[in-house]
């Protein structure tokens, strides 16, 4: 076979890929905006490994350049497994926009960002439910991360933000007003090696949600975080005050743990 027919072969092959990607609803790299939306809803396993070697004229480009990540905004769930490891370790990520996401069920954000150098921030605004497992090392290395906003985030299932946040160096505001309810392991070590955190607020947070200090609702979510201050309902000292994670600080280092905000019911 001569050169010439090597490459029209290979030339072939990509786009024979490319068409395999655009048939299972993944897009190439680049820009990141087409997805199946006809449900409003990404389904299990719908673009795991987005594939970041073949461009949109069907031509390889290892790695990516300049990635923005975009959903329809007709979604507004990601389903099991929906975007786990979708673009673990791909550095060239400059933004996401996750802003109209409403639910997240198990694993739909498993490691899906991990190790991205370039994010800035995070905003899951419209979030209301991270179940199982939804969130566990989503952003995990993302050290140009500044701030998370998760400011309709009402409830934290078993393992839902395990280490979700670790390593996010410059991570310095974290927005949890709304929420109410933590699962068993919910936030452990959500903020780990957050050196910049200086203050987390849970003003929303209802004795309802612990039933008891074996269940470890914020098990070490500072670990190793220096300085930071937590604020919770007052009605809250008599329920948490003298457990061990709380009086260790959540892990931290030098933490004060303040029970000033208005009580809740």
């Amino acid at each position: 076979m001569s050169i010439s027919d090597k490459l029209t072969t290979i030339r072939n092959a990509i786009k024979a890929i490319k068409q395999a990607i655009i048939d299972k609803g993944q897009t190439p790299s680049g820009d990141i905006t087409t997805y199946p939306d006809a449900i409003g809803n990404i389904t299990s396993g719908g673009v795991q490994y987005i594939p970041r070697e073949v461009t949109s004229d069907g031509e390889l480009q290892v790695p990516a350049t300049d990635i923005k990540f975009n959903l329809s905004e007709n979604i507004k769930t990601i389903g099991e497994y929906g975007l786990a490891y979708a673009l673990m370790n791909c550095t060239s990520v400059t933004s996401i926009d996750l802003s109209h996401i409403e639910k997240v069920k198990y694993a739909g954000l498993s490691h899906s960002f991990y190790g991205n150098k370039l994010i800035a921030s995070v905003n899951l605004s419209s979030l209301t439910v991270a179940e199982n497992s939804s969130l566990d090392q989503c952003f995990y290395g993302c050290t140009s991360v500044t701030s998370a906003d998760l400011s309709n985030l009402e409830t934290i299932g078993f393992y839902a933000l395990t280490n979700a946040f670790q390593g996010c160096g410059k991570l310095n505001s974290v927005n949890l007003s709304s929420l109410k309810t933590v699962s068993k392991y919910g936030l452990n070590q959500a903020f780990m090696f957050c050196f910049s955190l200086k203050e987390l607020k849970f003003p929303s947070l209802t004795s309802s949600c612990f039933t008891s200090e074996y269940d470890c609702h914020l098990h070490n979510m500072l670990f190793q975080v220096p300085g930071c201050t937590v604020h919770f309902p007052s009605n809250l000292e008599s329920v948490i005050g003298d457990w061990s994670d709380v009086t260790g600080g959540f892990g931290g280092t030098n933490t004060t743990v303040l029970f000033d905000l208005p009580a809740t019911s």
